[in-house]
């Protein structure tokens, strides 16, 4: 009977140790990157707000031409007539160098509208899985909190991320330079964003594990993952903290506002196209 209740203990030993989960996320480093997110929104406002200057500009000019070559046909024969033709002649250049800097608006604006925004939903999607798997009032088991609790945020705004429902363009029109800065997305933290002591083992998102049902990552050592729309890379693994997930470095690297190595990356590329609408001068 005693081998009997042996062999019992040791099989439910045995299927706890094949149940263990892995770590919890670190809820700062989704904040940070909530707020990397809400930037990154802000491009098709930021690109309205220059288009609109950009479009005013062509239309006075255009507006001025118009008036000037009326007034140079109103006064023909005066000495005035050639002024205002001389005048029209200079409105004219303006309204063309300005129809050109639109030309010109058109594919930077679009890039860093739809870069910005689908990094952002990307971000915010994530956000929002974790979130939801972890909030409750009271839970033993979370993806997502500090390293004692779940996270409190009870929405997905509470984390600083956009809301899905809220479409309507923000009023700030300009990015936060502290946010984003010409070296990098200066409030990310490159560093593993795995929690440790007690929750280091309370959520299965990271365990690594042979091909079966039961786990999330059918593979014992997973390569090349990233989530989060590429700001983290996740290393999930079968041996409990062996597992990691970590912020890419982006805080830094940049130069002269650019990421070199963007190609494929497409954190890197959400940055460079939001430089690049925010460089884009409007003066004429």
């Amino acid at each position: 009977m005693r081998t009997a209740r042996l062999v019992l203990l040791l099989l439910a030993a045995e299927g706890k140790k094949a149940a263990a989960t892995r770590a919890a996320f670190k809820d700062t480093a989704i904040i940070q990157l909530c707020e990397v997110g809400m930037q990154l929104a802000k491009a098709p406002a930021v690109a309205l707000a220059k288009y609109k200057v950009l479009t005013g500009a062509a239309t006075a000019a255009r507006a001025a031409e118009m008036l000037s070559n009326q007034a140079a046909a109103a006064n023909a024969g005066e000495n005035s007539s050639t002024l205002f033709k001389a005048i029209a002649l200079a409105a004219d250049r303006c309204a063309n160098e300005a129809t050109k800097r639109l030309e010109d608006f058109a594919p930077v604006s679009a890039k860093a509208a739809l870069t910005g925004r689908k990094l952002s939903g990307a971000i915010s999607e994530m956000a929002e899985f974790l979130r939801q798997i972890s909030y409750k009032t009271a839970a033993d088991n979370y993806c997502l909190g500090t390293a004692a609790a779940a996270t409190a945020a009870k929405t997905l705004t509470e984390l600083g991320c956009p809301s899905f429902e809220d479409i309507t363009l923000p009023d700030d029109v300009k990015y936060d330079t502290n946010v984003i800065t010409p070296s990098g997305f200066a409030k990310l933290t490159p560093s593993s964003i795995k929690q440790t002591g007690t929750a280091s083992t309370k959520c299965v998102f990271l365990k690594g594990a042979a091909d079966a049902a039961s786990v999330l990552w059918r593979e014992t050592e997973p390569e090349g993952l990233k989530i989060l729309a590429g700001f983290v890379d996740l290393t999930p693994h079968e041996t409990a903290n062996s597992e990691d997930a970590t912020m890419a470095t982006l805080n830094s690297g940049a130069q002269n506002g650019r990421f070199p190595d963007a190609a494929n990356d497409a954190a890197k590329t959400a940055f460079n196209t939001a430089q690049e609408l925010n460089e884009f001068s409007t003066d004429n």
